[in-house]
This record gives structure tokens, C-alpha cells and sequence, in this order.
């Protein structure tokens, strides 16, 4: 709605509501060219709630010719900032930040990428009187806000103040502008560390660096701004206490803050195509028959069929691409339990006889290198399957998708009859791998970073990793370096209840009283199962040290605890490999269930990239780094002497179903399936191992 559109409206109370939504933190900025004067009286009105009629002079008149009243805007000019230090924790008191990242980190989402926007936090008894000075919205094609254009403009909105009834005089009018200029610095950063403030070490320069990641403003605002916006976007609110004491951002969404819903799309109850497979006896059996008769499937091929005339050229290119992808995966599931049979045949060396079904028949007993020859009856059976259900039926033989089938089963077969030695990946001298099968995790911190709730942060996984590899250190005397990890997510499961305190304090002192707990803060936690490969540098034979390094296992992980395969299961959950080959047989039997969490595929430069492709692919948002918004520097209560604030990076990850992961062969996934740390000079980055 357009600020002309909110003035005609007849009804107060409406109109009232329009404009406190259109000037509120969590709305875009709205545009006020021509109507500057309604506009600076709906903000003076704004500090005093209980007007009846935000658009009233009079009132708006009395609040400004009233010193003390701008005495409290002004004195709020100083806790104006960039990074809000209150959030999620309102205990930190007394601190401000305003400062930027120092670089803008490729393929992420930071304050550098996003419009600026400058928030508020300090005494929630106070919150109302920011309205004034605070508030955004545009203004000449610029967003900005009052305490900008009192510098910028002066004596323009001095003289729309004019038009309210000022009486200010001039020395009143010159102590104002003073008075803002005096406190809207330019960078602010706190001299010592909250105990309320988080602090965590990283590697830096042959040392460790204490960081303590504050919440942007600008991106949080950025999100709220979002999450209104009809799109394809999951979102999930999480609630903060005490909001006004939060900030002002908090305050005017009552505390519901909207955070990218990121999840790894698991199965609930994962089963493994290979399991009994001797028992199968029919077609109908031997393929997946809901991975092309789901609604996901039945959606991607209406878009491939369908005509666009509203799209360009370009994207309906790209809407087309992805749906192939799409359909080549959906196609490639279809066929796992199919694959996963012939593996089993192979593997036990079972003999094919002739009671099941000649298509079945033929992929079971014929030559791996002949598969291609199988195109013709896989496309007349895929037809067949489509044809037999009743929301698939009509892209049966559809003469639009029969190309498409043809080719990507095509791609399939090549690529399954594809001679393995061609992609087999170099041997690198006194490299290894430790594979950890199986881990529970339970309570992990699904909040990966104050904007994405989902899958736990990577930087949690490589400290994970880290802190293996520092206790592995103490019990051997040989030079061993964990370089990067892979990982394979089994089952995943969010817990939105907080853990229960233990009763640490008593209702009434001095007297015998029952004891209470103590308040806990809304947030979401995980439980998942997950396989873990970790690539190793070393001239030990890692079998000769496996007792030791069972010993060395930590017993933490992003925020929860980790717990080994249940005993029932009498799986060896700790291996290692000095051959990448025999590795890589092993995870390729991995259950279609879970899925591998990949580097992104895909790059992006502006903020809208980045949520096209998080809405129209498998990329998961993810917490994938800091970046710096200052040098290190030395200050009171931090762990070690080098300390940095910084801000958490929303970053992407891509899931990879294990059949693709199959496919694209042992080559693709030593290359493009681990994650290593980065820290150059002013970030700490956890991206693609090179």
C-alpha cells in the first residue's frame, strides 16, 4: 500500500493501523515524497501511543514543543546500532556496536549485501520514543530516516517542523542538530565483553582468536521483510522473551522473529532399498513406484509441459533445466531398488533364475556394460507406471515429456554401464580416512545462526572435527592433521521444546522454600543420525591406532550430546580407510533415506539469487561462517589476549540423494563433497575443500 493510499482512508482506526504498520521496523520502507509533513506527524504521534489520530498536528505539536520529550529522543541516539548485542540474550546491558563487515564474503548473505538499516536496543521503557528519530522509509528515491536528513537536509526539515506548530528557537533548533550530529557516531564498537555474550575460539595465523558473533540488523530486518512476501520460502518463528528489552525490531514484532526454515529432507523411517531383495518377485516391487506418482513429481512435470507466455526466454530456460534435473533424480529413485537388487546379486554372487518378470530379469542377469541397451523397455515401463495412476496417467506417452524420459533414463544407464577405473580417484600419499557410521546426536542446536533454523552450523561439525583431532594428539606422538569432513545425514528430527533447567535457585530467601528453575529461553533443538567422513594427513596407519582414536572420540557436538550406535546393532562405527576405493563401496550402499550435505553447486551475487535458489532447489540455507567487523584487537574478559566481534554468514549447502551421489561417481565425490575451513584475514569461512 502506498503512504497516499493509507492518507484517503477514512476510518482512524484503520487508518491508524496502516500507518503504524507502514512505519514499523519490520515493513519496507515506505515512500513519503510530497507528503513529508503528514509523515513527520504520524512519528511524533507514534511516541505517544495513546493518540487517538496519528495524523494530528495539534498533538503531534504539543510532543514537539515539549524539551523533555526530545530530550529522551535524543538521549536514545546512542544506543542506535548496527548489530544488535541483546539479541537473543537482553541480559547484555550498557554496549552498542555500529560498524560493517570489513570485506563482503562471496556466496553469502551479510550486512554488505543487504539495504542498511540501523535498530535500537536499551531501556524497554523507552522503546516508543525511537519512533521519532528511528523510523525508515523512503525519501527522493533513498531510504533513510529522520536522524539522517536532520544532518543531510537540515534546513528543509526544519522547515516541515515549522509547519507543526514549532516554537523552537534558534538556540534550541542549533543544540537539536548538535545534539544528533554529537551522538550518531560513525563506528562504535564495546570495550570489554558482556559475561552475557557468547565467545568462541577459532584458528587464526598459527594461533587461536576469540570471536563473539552479534546479530545484524539489517539482515534480521531484511528477513522480516521477506518472510511477508508470498514465495516458496520456508519460515519458522522463534520467540524472544521480554521483547522491548530485546530491541525495537523485537518490540514491533512482539517478539515472533522469522528465520529461514532450512531442514534436511530425510525420511522419518529410513529403510534401505538392498534389505530381503532376494524375495522381491515383481515388477511391481523391484521399482520405486512413488517416486514418480508423487505430488512433487506430478508439479515438475505439469511446469515442463506447460507453456509460460508471462516468462522470458531466459528464465523459462532455467524453470525447464531445473525441472529436468528434477525428473532425472526422480527417475533415478525410481530405479534404486532395481540397482540396489543388482548390487546385492553381485555382491553375494546369487544365481538369476527365470520366475521373475523379463525386464526384471534382464537388468538382474545381463552385463553391466550392456545396460544402455535396456533403454527401450525402462521408457515403456516408466510410461506404463505413469499411465496406471490415476493423478499421473496424462503425462503417460506424453509427446512433450517422452523426450525427456528417453534422455534422462539414457544418462542413467551410461553412467551405471560407465567403466568405474575411468573415475577413480588419484591415490595422494599418506592420505586417509576415518569413517564415524551411525553417530546419535540428540539435543543439537538447530539454530545454526540467528537468521536459519535447520540443519546444525558447519563451523559446529569442524569444531566437532577440531576437537577429535586435538585429543587424538594427546595419545600419539606421530603428526597427524584432520584436513576436512563429508557428511551424511540418516534421519533428522526438530525439537521445538527448550531443555529443562535443573532447579538452581528457591522462591523466598531466608526461609525454607521449595526450589524453582530458572527461566529458559524458547529455542529449537535437533536429534539426528549421521555419518561422518573425515579426510586425514598422516604417516600413521590409522588401523594400528583404532583403540585410541575410540578413546579420543569427544563426547560433544554443535551444542548436543553424541552417542555411539546402539549395541543391538553390533556395527563397527568407527573405520578406517587407506584406500579412497574401498571407501567410496562403502557409501555408495548408503539408504536413499538421508542425504549428503554438499557445497553448493550453485553461486549467487544478490540477496534475491540466493532465495530463488533456496526456493527451486534442494539447497539448504545454512550457517557457514563469521565474518570480521573489525581487526583483532585486545580486550577485558575474553578467553585469550586476540579478540573480534563479528557476524554470522547465511550461506548455502545442497542435498544429494545417494543414488545421484552413485552416479556421478567416486571422482565427483572426493572432489565436490567436502568441507575444509578458510580464514584469511578477515572472515572464518567452513567451504568446499580444495
Amino acid at each position: 500500500m502506498e503512504f497516499t493510499d493509507i492518507l484517503i482512508i477514512q476510518d482512524v482506526k484503520e487508518r491508524n493501523r496502516a500507518l503504524k504498520v507502514a512505519f514499523a521496523h519490520y515493513s519496507s520502507a515506505i515512500c513519503i515524497d510530497e507528503h513529508e509533513v503528514e509523515a513527520i506527524t504520524c512519528l511524533l504521534n507514534l511516541c505517544t501511543p495513546k493518540t487517538e489520530d496519528y495524523l494530528d498536528k495539534t498533538s503531534a505539536s504539543l510532543f514537539l514543543n515539549n524539551h523533555d520529550n526530545i530530550q529522551k529522543c535524543l538521549d536514545e541516539l546512542k544506543w542506535f546500532h548496527s548489530h544488535n548485542v541483546k539479541y537473543p540474550d537482553c541480559r547484555v546491558k550498557g554496549q552498542s556496536i555500529i560498524s560493517l563487515p570489513i570485506d563482503s564474503v562471496s556466496n553469502t548473505i551479510n550486512s554488505n549485501v543487504v539495504p542498511y538499516r540501523l535498530g535500537w536496543s536499551h531501556d524497554s521503557g523507552k522503546v516508543n520514543y525511537t519512533h521519532f528519530l528511528l523510523s525508515c522509509f523512503k525519501w527522493r528515491g533513498v531510504q533513510t530516516t529522520l536522524s539522517q536528513l536532520f544532518i543531510t537536509d537540515t534546513l528543509f526539515w526544519l522547515d516541515i517542523i515549522k509547519k507543526i506548530q514549532c516554537n523552537w528557537t534558534k538556540k534550541q533548533t542549533d543544540q537539536f542538530i548538535h545534539s544528533i550530529q554529537k551522538e550518531m557516531p560513525a563506528k562504535t564498537l564495546p570495550e570489554n565483553i558482556s559475561p552475557y555474550s557468547k565467545q568462541i575460539l577459532f584458528p587464526y595465523k598459527n594461533d587461536y582468536l576469540t570471536l563473539t558473533p552479534v546479530t545484524s540488523n539489517s539482515v534480521q530486518t531484511w528477513l522480516e521483510h521477506q518472510s511477508r512476501k508470498p514465495d516458496d520460502i520456508r519460515w519458522i518463528k522463534r520467540e524472544s522473551k521480554h521483547p522491548a528489552s530485546v530491541g525495537a525490531l523485537s518490540s514491533s514484532i512482539g517478539g515472533y522473529h522469522s528465520l529461514l526454515f532450512s531442514p534436511p529432507s530425510t525420511s522419518q523411517s529410513p529403510h534401505s532399498y538392498h534389505d530381503n531383495m532376494a524375495s522381491k518377485t515383481g515388477c511391481r516391487e523391484a521399482f520405486c513406484t512413488s517416486a514418480i506418482t508423487e505430488k512433487s513429481t506430478t508439479d515438475a512435470l505439469q511446469r515442463l509441459i506447460s507453456s509460460e507466455v508471462r516468462m522470458n526466454v531466459k528464465h523459462r530456460k532455467k524453470i525447464r533445466k531445473s525441472g529436468v534435473h528434477f525428473i532425472r533424480q526422480k527417475i533415478a529413485l525410481w530405479l534404486t531398488p532395481l540397482i540396489r537388487w543388482r548390487d546385492h546379486i553381485d555382491n553375494n554372487q546369487i544365481q538369476i533364475t527365470n520366475d521373475h518378470p523379463s525386464l526384471v530379469n534382464l537388468f538382474l542377469s545381463s552385463p553391466i556394460a550392456s545396460f544402455p541397451d535396456l533403454l527401450a523397455p525402462l521408457h515403456n515401463h516408466l510410461n506404463q507406471t505413469l499411465g496406471k495412476n490415476k493423478y499421473t496417467k496424462r503425462f503417460a506417452y506424453h509427446p512433450d515429456l517422452m523426450p525427456i524420459f528417453k534422455s534422462q533414463l539414457s544418462w542413467i544407464l551410461n553412467k551405471l554401464a560407465q567403466d568405474e577405473n575411468i573415475n577413480q580417484q588419484p591415490v595422494l600419499p599418506r592420505t586417509q580416512f576415518i569413517h564415524l557410521k551411525n553417530l546419535r546426536l540428540y539435543n543439537g542446536n538447530a539454530l545454526s545462526s540467528p537468521y536459519v533454523c535447520g540443519l546444525p552450523s558447519l563451523t559446529g561439525f569442524w569444531g566437532f572435527m577440531h576437537d577429535f583431532e586435538r585429543r587424538l594428539k594427546t595419545k600419539i606422538e606421530e603428526n597427524i592433521h584432520f584436513e576436512a569432513f563429508s557428511l551424511f545425514v540418516h534421519q533428522y528430527e526438530l525439537q521445538s521444546s527448550p531443555p529443562l533447567c535443573e532447579a538452581s535457585d528457591v522462591y523466598k530467601k531466608r526461609e525454607l522454600s521449595p526450589a524453582k528453575r530458572l527461566l529458559t529461553q524458547p529455542s529449537y533443538s535437533c536429534d539426528m543420525r549421521f555419518d561422518l567422513i573425515i579426510k586425514v594427513h598422516t604417516e600413521v596407519n590409522l588401523s594400528d591406532i583404532s583403540q585410541r582414536m575410540l578413546s579420543a572420540m569427544p563426547a560433544r557436538c554443535v551444542g548436543g550430546t553424541l552417542h555411539q550406535p546402539s549395541l543391538h546393532e553390533s556395527l563397527e562405527w568407527l573405520t578406517s580407510y587407506a584406500s579412497s576405493e574401498h571407501l567410496y563401496e562403502e557409501l555408495a550402499c548408503l539408504p536413499n533415506s538421508g542425504r549428503w550435505i554438499y557445497p553448493p553447486s550453485e553461486t549467487f551475487n544478490t540477496p534475491d539469487e540466493f532465495l530463488s535458489i533456496l526456493g527451486n532447489s534442494t539447497h539448504l540455507a545454512i550457517c557457514n561462517g563469521y565474518s570480521f567487523l573489525e581487526d583483532p584487537t585486545s580486550r577485558e574478559n575474553v578467553s585469550l589476549n586476540q579478540h573480534v566481534f563479528c557476524e554470522p554468514l547465511i550461506g548455502l549447502a545442497e542435498q544429494v540423494i545417494p543414488i545421484n551421489m552413485r552416479l556421478n561417481r567416486q571422482k565427483h565425490y572426493f572432489s565436490d563433497a567436502f568441507w575444509s575451513i578458510n580464514s584469511d584475514f578477515n572472515s572464518i569461512l567452513i567451504q568446499k575443500h580444495e
